[in-house]
């Protein structure tokens, strides 16, 4: 994971540098990064190297996230 891409996952997210290693996966399919905070009602982020990303909610199903993210959801 990219530096720059770091700092915003821990950044949006609220996460420490223990959390971002302990609570992120890497999406080769989609060439992103999925990360997501732990605690209550928390958020979940996609981010690719060009800084594209797409936040949801907790109650949103990770393969729906996944789906959205590929079907080129940003915000």
């Amino acid at each position: 994971m990219e530096k720059n891409m770091a700092e915003c996952i821990k950044c949006v997210l609220g996460l420490s540098d223990a959390e971002l290693a302990e609570n992120s996966m890497i999406l080769p399919e989609i060439d992103a990064v999925y990360c997501w905070s732990s605690g209550r009602a928390g958020k979940a982020m996609i981010i690719n190297a060009a800084g594209e990303r797409l936040i949801a909610t907790s109650a949103v199903r990770f393969e729906d996230h996944v789906k959205a993210f590929k079907a080129g959801r940003r915000n």
